[in-house]
């Protein structure tokens, strides 16, 4: 059986209370919620290697690619 106690611990936004209660998230996948994992590999991309792809000749260009 799925450990959804676990799952929710993997996405902050679910550790929001509203009066007192914990949120239940039913929106569609257009504004999905994002796990800690790749909230943490996004915030790496963009504060280490953000470059214009396929443009540049350059180390962060090319890492960007």
């Amino acid at each position: 059986m799925m450990d959804t106690q676990k799952i929710r611990k993997d996405f902050p936004q679910l550790k929001r209370r509203i009066n007192g209660k914990p949120i239940t998230y039913l929106d569609s996948t257009a504004t999905s919620l994002k796990p800690t994992q790749v909230l943490a590999k996004m915030n790496e991309y963009y504060t280490k290697y953000t470059a214009n792809i396929f443009r540049g000749i350059y180390k962060t260009s090319e890492e960007a690619t």
